[in-house]
């Protein structure tokens, strides 16, 4: 029995190594991140570590050495991009040596090899028990395991803590059912593009007239909000306001929260900061994905028609139909592969951007092509385009990045290509996709609908032009915002309008409403929790 017993345990810690990338990759993400996003990389990394017992087994013809070796790989596999990132982000991108460059994969991954040798190289000459040495590692395994599931305990419980949240967020009171003004009801697109950012920032950041496409909108009877801004520069905070129709609910559900007797800093000071973050982000979540606007629109019998992501979110498939590209990396995914050794493997960036690619082109081609319906349908579309990653060119041909694939913006700041250009270009392709999907739209409409194209916040990423760097930190808020309406009674609208009054607009001219337009303001976090806000001064908004 005690044979039996040694010989389970010393799979122990390949089973712990096996399962923390993904629980740690997960509990940095809580809130943000749904547990079933995990399961196929978890199958991964399995399949994986069986491969590598299968190959090594045979060598070793010993369990405890194949196994040894099995948890030092995974290991170092899925730490790989980690210590890369860490290089790059502590001046050591690279060196200089007889004028050769030696970037990080240069020194990083013979290291990283150097290392598996010689571990393997010990255990295949070594004839001392093992025993002592897998039940330390298994203890180290089960600490990590331990440490891990705390932060993910820590997040429910911080979510328990905030459950009177659930009151707050109970769905409001909305106003008595009224006639509509218009008849047919119209079809309703609502296009958010990503990081699309106002005409005159592009002009002043990347040197880039954006004045000709707004006049083919024009053209087409559009109105373009020359002075438009997003309420937020965060892409959920952003839509959470313009979906529910309200710009200050984030700092009164502070104040509810406060009105409870739940402290936000003293959570914060008992569970970790990503878990209390997670927190209000799963809650802005909820706001996103119940919003005030869908259930408005159901009460007059409208189909909910959503197009895939790549943005948890903004992934709404429970909808009457939801449009995918086929199969896909998801968002986590993508992650956990930057944090491995599969970062340094120019195919699988190929590979990542390919997949991008075809989602976002599948959102821009198929707009306008939505199976009819005798219902009237609110087709939402998010598409993560112009924001980076940078893979179109101004015809929409692909351009293979230098640097791993990433939607976080700040990454941009290891690009080792001039970025004004690539940005140009990527965004001459959104101003021809633009046009396209706009004329498809009003060409396969039988009944003239609306059509409301805008940004959720504008792009962040600081940018060096000939030798300066430019900052935009409260440009983030100025947006690319334009609408169609039937009729093209645009009366009511303004140049300085912002995204939380785009549907009081809508709904008071064609449903009757009297929703009174609320304040045109901008918020920033003031910590970093994102629970917090204050105004952004008009002085400082462009």
């Amino acid at each position: 029995m005690l044979k039996k017993f040694e010989g389970a345990s010393s799979f122990i810690h390949v089973i712990c190594f096996a399962l923390f990338p993904v629980l740690f990759l997960y509990a940095n993400n809580s809130g943000q991140v749904v547990f079933s996003q995990t399961v196929r990389s978890q199958l991964v990394i399995f399949a994986f570590a069986a491969l590598l017992w299968v190959g090594f087994y045979p060598l070793f013809k010993h369990k405890e050495k194949a196994n040894l070796l099995v948890s030092l790989v995974i290991l170092l596999f899925f730490t790989y991009g980690i210590a890369q990132n860490y290089c790059m982000n502590h001046s050591l991108r690279g060196y200089q040596l007889f004028g050769f460059k030696i970037g990080v994969n240069t020194y990083l991954l013979p290291l990283w090899v150097l290392m598996v040798s010689l571990v393997g190289a010990w255990l295949l000459k070594t004839k001392r028990s093992l025993i002592p040495l897998t039940k330390i590692v298994n203890m180290f395994g089960g600490v990590m395991i331990a440490l891990v599931l705390f932060n993910i305990f820590s997040f429910n419980l911080q979510s328990q803590s905030l459950s009177g949240i659930d009151a707050f967020m109970q769905k409001p009171q909305e106003e008595a059912k009224k006639p509509v003004v218009s008849d047919p009801l119209p079809d309703i697109y609502y296009i958010v593009l990503d990081a699309y950012s106002r005409d005159d920032v592009l002009e002043q950041m990347i040197d880039f007239d954006n004045k000709e496409v707004l006049q083919e909108l024009e053209d087409r009877r559009f109105y373009v909000v020359k002075k438009g801004r997003s309420n937020f520069n965060k892409t959920y905070l952003s839509l959470c306001s313009t979906l529910n129709l309200d710009v200050d609910y984030v700092n009164r559900m502070h104040e509810f929260i406060a009105q409870e007797g739940a402290s936000v800093n003293s959570l914060d000071k008992l569970f970790t900061q990503n878990s209390v973050r997670g927190s209000f982000f799963g809650y802005y979540k909820k706001l996103l994905r119940d919003n005030r606007v869908i259930r408005f629109l159901k009460e007059y019998g409208y189909k909910i028609v959503a197009y895939e992501s790549g943005y948890e979110p903004t992934e709404w498939q429970d909808v009457d139909q939801y449009r995918y590209s086929g199969f896909n990396l998801n968002e986590f995914e993508n992650e956990l592969i930057n944090t491995s050794m599969l970062v340094c493997m120019k195919k699988i960036q190929t590979v990542q951007n390919r997949l991008h690619r075809q989602r976002v082109l599948y959102t821009f081609n198929e707009l306008g092509n939505e199976t009819n319906t005798e219902n009237p349908k609110f087709v939402f579309a998010h598409v993560l385009c112009p924001h980076s990653p940078f893979i179109f060119g101004p015809d929409g041909e692909p351009l293979q990045m230098d640097r791993k694939f990433s939607l976080n913006s700040k990454n941009l700041d290891q690009e080792k290509h001039h970025p004004i250009e690539i940005m140009k270009g990527q965004v001459q392709f959104v101003n021809k996709k633009i046009l396209e999907m706009v004329d498809r739209i009003l060409s396969n409409s039988k009944n003239d609908p609306i059509i409301i194209i805008q940004a959720d916040h504008g792009f962040r990423m600081r940018l060096k032009h000939e030798g300066q760097v430019k900052d935009n930190i409260d440009r983030t808020y100025a947006i690319f915002h334009t609408v169609y309406l039937p009729g093209q009674n645009y009366s009511d609208y303004y140049p300085t309008m912002s995204t939380v009054n785009t549907f009081r607009l809508v709904f008071n001219q064609f449903f009757g409403m009297d929703y009174p337009l609320t304040d045109d303001v901008c918020y920033r976090p003031i910590n970093k929790l994102n629970e917090r806000f204050e105004k952004v001064s008009e002085a400082n908004l462009k």
